[in-house]
């Protein structure tokens, strides 16, 4: 039998107080029959039960019973083992609990009795009209059973299965509940033992009396024992209400004091429950002092205070579990929520470590950070609630695979990657994440052949969903330009592996492939153009850069008509330079070294048989300088926008080793544009991308490894042929960024890397160079150049009236109404009169402020004269220089307003949205700013720029179409505020806190910006205090999304340690002082910032930072740290050739053998075998004993012939 639960027996029980009055009735009724005189009497004076029993109905018994126990029974007439209580429900129950005796055949025959002869009630008026329906209700019997030959089987005492029970069917095993039970849709459970409760002992809450856990019901209305729920909403509202706020007064005397005393309350300020939970209170001491204002000896409570500071930093965890909970349950597809959870366990499982004492005082900073295997398993089982929600969710799927990384086996996790593959087979940004986890897998699973396959049959994959021939459901919205940082991740990886000249030949054949493909190709597939682009690569024709190359389209052009065109290639000769490195009879490491580097810097363009000499493939020296048309076909895909060319030359540069600052800020535009700046560790950055710090004395330790040198003389000329090539193609304003460059390489050339370090001797070239360009038939009129080339005059020039007249000239040319309507001719214009008004205000280049010294403040007739050329440009007319006139306050507005007008049409998106856009802008914010600080001050031009910040910024958030160009304007903004703001420090006295505030604006709403944190940098360190640097890049490093936060944080540290050393060894050269600063702090927190930036998933492999922490090491600690941080890093980086040959060059002959049997193990390229180096040393040393011998022999023979002829005389 199924019988109901004790939470539903005591509910029963309940209903006996409304009907106390009907007892009490039956009660009298039953005193009045017991005093009549034909009733027994009783035994001895006194009420025998048993003698009333033979002769009272079953009924009258019970009501006996019932007033005397104060437990009302009524026995069933239809069977002995059931009962009903007072409010009609029925339950069952077994006889031997609820009986007092076992009923005789006697109590039979008076029940039989009872119910032909019923007895009669008298009744009374009820003073409630419709009270007896509401009892009628209650008296109702139960309905007809379900079954009709259902009967009643009695339970025995102790039954627990069916087959205790005699009699009972198993059909008949059933109970019907007539009463719902609401917890049953809530909760899903059957008992309500299943349901969590718990047992509170006070009503109120600990330390806040006035916050009740339960309302207290008064006895009348009290139903039952009601359990409250752990989550219940009442009981959640009360314990998460916020306290009362406690204002302390601070005065002198708090100084003398080892607390924070509270304020004082009095007892009639406090209520009733206050007062009463203070002195009924169950705090202990150090609460209860707390409470009462009262300090505590902290020498005696230690312990107590950071127990009390464990349970705050956990309490604070739980609270945001909590919330975590709801709001994932509010949110369920808030996808970026899930994840912000899972990576929130890190921080808890951390806490825990640290708050509970398990981390040491020598453990190191991997153990704090590496996550056990139960946080794993936390993770995971969010990430599986979440792709409940979320099944179709790339991102959590691709975190879930990052977690299984570390649990499951290499094959398993294969499979779920290529699963994954294959239902997103368009996503580029998949390709790259799961390339890249290939790729830094460990030392043990890489091998350069593997990695290369795995790469053409992504090049493959992506190729065809491009050309349409597979259809894919989802595919990316940009994925020209992300299938762009693919290629170039694939050439950096070649580049790295020692494969430079596969990664050069790989760039050259794309660049053919789109630029100068022949034009009835257009409209063929890319199977079809690859297959007639092999011919040409065969040909051995000069490619993109180099000499004498006249492109694809041209080659086909004179193959059809039977004129092949002669092949020739020069090839670099290294014999002078590798003998000169064998005579300096170096140790073994040292000699391959070198020879590994001269090889790696010269030989980096593809070695191709000279027709002209009769060479063959066979011809080639080393075989892997030879690409064929197998290895750069898989790798070809269409480009169908002008603006993808541009960058895949832009990128091409930027790999040959071409560092320039406009290059860089494109290339890190479009990276940050498509997403690939989470991909930036895989390449290769050097310290010489940021030129401000390429001097520091770690970072000169880097040397470029199979990489070319920025003044490698054959470099340059292979840079100069690209340059050249791409400034033919394009036209307009790309035409113009390809000869910027060329000037910027012109200055590379004299071995500078800004024009104010050019030395004196190429100056002069450098401006003859700059007046060829101007001479150029497309530069004539070209304003930007002209402005590019007056700039660096400026530089160079000791002469300013030189620089001004040749300005003054320009502007003559082309200002006036005339080039109001050609927007390019307009930005030149600006361009030209900024110039010119800076010189004027004794502004001075932004990279040249810091060599020169403090200018002069400019005179108001100076002033009068910017004002005047920026108000010729406002009005398009021709400014006139010499001419003063006074402008009036009237005037100031009109050109004020014009300046807005002008700037406002600019930002319109029509306008954005063509070329130069943005350089416009800005440079029509510089000359608003020029005119509002020569007819105002200061405050006013920084409202210009920030008035500007937020023009473009409302213009961002309107259409989201613009979010990158807007992005970059107010990037810029912020760099061109800055420039303004420190020529106004060279003129006047301003106070830091303005030039700070820029900078933290700028690097909060972008961190990735190189310029801003050389600025930052520059800015702090001139004071010995680091506090504001160290706060910042602290906080900074934890969302860091590129390389560029971890870098500076690095030199931060790097450039004080080195402040520090050098004034170490100027107290050592002066005399032997005790005074002597330590560094050991900086050593150690230069460790420990390694270790985090290692740590972090944007620069875990990075080479770069992986070199400077070895160098490091060895530098500053110990011998056996740095070669497990070799170890470490092979591990990381296993592609990266340049940290085998760091090791070797660090620990010599010692790790020479294992260095290089582990890249012949992984593949990786060796241009000089060690074999080759032992012959070459050997040869040499013969040579060195033969000489030796030859020199002493002749004196040898002269005194044998001297013996001799003494003899025979």
């Amino acid at each position: 039998m199924v019988f109901k639960d004790r939470g539903q027996r005591e509910k029963g029980y309940d209903h006996r107080m409304k009907y106390e009055v009907r007892q009490r009735k039956d009660f009298r009724r039953i005193q009045k029959a017991v005093q009549q005189p034909q009733q027994a009497e009783p035994v001895e004076g006194k009420n025998n039960l048993e003698t009333l029993r033979l002769t009272l109905p079953p009924s009258a018994m019970n009501a006996i019973l019932a007033a005397q126990n104060e437990q009302p029974q009524v026995y069933e007439s239809d069977s002995p083992l059931s009962f009903r209580h007072a409010s009609g429900q029925s339950h069952s129950r077994s006889p031997e609990k609820y009986s007092t005796e076992q009923t005789s055949e006697e109590d039979a025959e008076v029940q039989t009795d009872e119910r032909k002869h019923p007895v009669k009630r008298k009744k009374k008026k009820h003073k409630h009209k419709h009270k007896h329906k509401k009892l009628k209700r209650h008296q109702r019997s139960d309905s007809p059973d379900c079954l009709p030959d259902m009967k009643y089987a009695k339970v025995p005492v102790g039954a627990v299965f069916l087959d205790d029970i005699d009699g009972l069917k198993p059909e008949h095993a059933f109970h019907i509940d007539r009463e719902k039970n609401k917890d049953l849709l809530r909760y899903q459970s059957v008992s309500t033992r299943h349901i969590a409760r718990y047992k509170s002992f006070f009503r109120s809450c600990l330390g806040a009396s006035h916050l009740m856990l339960d309302k207290k019901e008064s006895s009348k209305n009290k139903k039952g024992l009601d359990f409250a729920r752990y989550f219940g909403k009442i009981g959640m509202r009360q314990i998460c209400s916020k306290g009362t706020a406690l204002e302390i007064e601070r005065t002198n005397q708090m100084s003398d004091l080892d607390f924070v005393p509270l304020p004082k309350l009095s007892k009639q300020s406090l209520s009733q429950n206050e007062s009463e939970s203070l002195s009924y209170s169950c705090l202990d001491e150090a609460t209860s002092l707390y409470v009462h204002g009262k300090g505590i000896d902290h020498k005696s409570h230690a312990d107590l205070t950071v127990t009390a500071e464990q349970d705050f930093i956990m309490d604070e965890i739980f609270e945001k579990v909590r919330s975590f909970n709801q709001r994932t349950q509010d949110e369920p597809q808030n996808v970026a929520l899930w994840l912000e959870f899972v990576a929130f366990q890190d921080i808890v499982a951390q806490r825990e470590k640290v708050g509970a004492g398990g981390l040491s005082q020598t453990a190191s900073l991997g153990e704090l950070y590496r996550p056990t295997k139960s946080v794993i398993d936390k993770k995971l089982a969010i990430l599986d609630k979440a792709l409940e929600s979320n099944p179709s969710s790339l991102e959590l799927k691709l975190a879930r695979l990052e977690l299984y990384q570390d649990v499951w086996e290499t094959e398993k996790l294969e499979k779920a990657w290529e699963a994954l593959l294959f239902v997103h087979a368009g996503k580029v940004d998949l390709w790259q994440e799961y390339l890249a986890r290939q790729q830094g897998s460990s030392l043990q699973g890489f091998s350069v052949s593997r990695a290369v396959k795995r790469y053409h049959k992504c090049f493959k994959t992506l190729t065809a969903i491009m050309d349409g021939q597979v259809k894919v459901i989802h595919e990316d919205s940009h994925m020209e330009e992300k299938m762009i940082g693919l290629f170039s991740q694939y050439c950096n990886f070649l580049h790295l592996s020692g494969y430079t000249e596969r990664a050069v030949a790989t760039f050259q054949a794309l660049i053919e492939f789109n630029l100068h493909c022949p034009s009835s190709l257009n409209l063929s597939s890319t199977v079809d153009r690859a297959g007639q682009f092999e011919q040409f690569w065969d040909s051995s024709v000069p490619r993109f850069g180099e000499e004498g190359a006249r492109g694809w389209a041209k080659w086909a052009e004179q193959k059809s008509k039977g004129d092949e065109q002669q092949v020739s290639f020069v090839d670099v000769s290294l014999e002078e330079q590798e003998d000169a490195i064998i005579l300096e009879q170096l140790p073994r490491s040292e000699t391959w070294v070198k020879m590994e580097k001269l090889r790696g810097s010269s030989h980096f363009l593809p070695w191709r048989p000279d027709t002209s000499k009769g060479e063959t493939e066979d011809s080639a020296e080393d075989p892997e300088r030879l690409v064929l048309s197998e290895d750069i076909c898989p790798t070809l895909f269409r480009l169908t926008k002008s603006e993808s060319c541009v960058r895949i030359i832009c990128l091409f540069l930027k790999f040959l080793g071409l560092s320039s600052a406009s290059l860089n800020e494109r290339i890190q535009f479009w990276n940050q544009e498509t997403g690939g700046l989470k991909f930036e560790q895989y390449a290769e950055i050097s310290v010489s991308n940021y030129l401000q710090f390429s001097d520091c004395s770690l970072a000169k330790n880097l040397g470029t490894v199979s990489a070319v040198s920025p003044f490698n003389q054959h470099l340059l000329v292979v840079v100069n042929n690209i340059l050249r090539q791409a400034e033919s193609y394009f036209s307009l304003s790309n035409r113009t960024f390809f000869t910027l460059l060329r000037l910027d390489v012109e200055i590379l050339k004299h071995g500078a890397k800004t024009v104010s370090e050019i030395p004196s001797a190429g100056i002069k070239a450098v401006k003859k160079f700059g007046k060829s360009l101007l001479k150029e038939s497309q530069n004539r009129n070209n304003l930007i150049l002209w402005n590019a080339y007056i700039r660096l005059l400026w530089v160079c020039s000791d002469n300013i009236a030189e620089t001004v007249s040749m300005v003054e000239t320009a502007m003559a040319m082309f200002m006036g109404p005339h080039n109001s309507s050609d927007p390019e001719k307009k930005y030149g214009v600006s361009c030209l009169c900024l110039t010119y008004c800076q010189i004027l205000l004794n502004f001075e280049p932004l990279e040249h402020i810091e060599s020169s010294l403090r200018c002069s403040s400019p005179s108001q007739d100076d002033r009068q004269q910017a004002m005047c050329c920026l108000s010729a440009l406002m009005e398009n007319k021709v400014y006139k220089p010499g001419l003063s006139t006074e402008i009036s306050p009237a005037y100031i507005l009109k050109i004020r307003s014009l300046f807005q007008r002008c700037i406002t049409d600019v930002s319109r998106k029509s306008n954005l949205m063509r070329s130069n856009s943005c350089e416009f802008f800005c440079v029509l914010t510089d000359c608003s700013a020029l005119f509002e600080f020569c007819s105002s001050n200061l405050t006013s031009a920084n409202a210009v720029y920030e008035s500007a910040r937020l023009n473009i910024l409302k213009l961002e958030q309107n259409d989201s179409d613009l979010h990158g160009i807007c992005s970059i304007i107010r990037k810029n903004m912020y760099l061109h505020q800055l420039s303004f703001i420190t020529n106004v420090m060279h003129i006047a006295i301003i106070p830091l806190a303005t030039v700070r505030e820029v900078i933290n604006n700028g690097l909060n709403q972008f961190p990735n910006s190189s310029k801003l944190h050389t600025a930052f940098i520059k800015l702090e360190e001139r004071s010995h205090i680091a506090g504001r640097l160290r706060q910042f890049y602290n906080s900074a490093l934890r969302n860091a999304t590129s390389l560029t936060v971890p870098f500076f944080a690095v030199i931060s540290e790097v450039l004080r340690h080195e402040k520090i050393n050098a004034a170490n060894s100027s107290l050592q050269s002066i005399a032997a002082s005790s005074s002597e600063c330590n560094d050991t702090g900086i050593v150690h927190r230069l460790r420990s910032l390694f270790e985090t930036v290692l740590g972090l998933s944007v620069s875990s492999h990075s080479p770069l930072f992986w070199r400077l922490y070895l160098n490091f090491e060895f530098k500053f600690g110990t011998v056996s740290k740095a070669k497990g941080i070799l170890y470490r890093a092979l591990q990381s980086c296993p592609w990266a050739k340049c940290i085998f040959i760091d090791g070797i060059s660090l620990f010599g002959d010692i790790e020479l053998q294992e260095m290089m049997d582990l890249m012949t193990e992984e593949e990786i390229r060796l241009r000089v075998p060690l074999e080759e180096v032992d012959l070459l040393r050997t040869a040499e040393k013969v040579e060195s004993d033969n000489e030796n011998t030859v020199k002493e022999e002749p004196g040898s023979e002269n005194e044998i012939d001297e013996s001799e002829y003494k003899e025979t005389a």
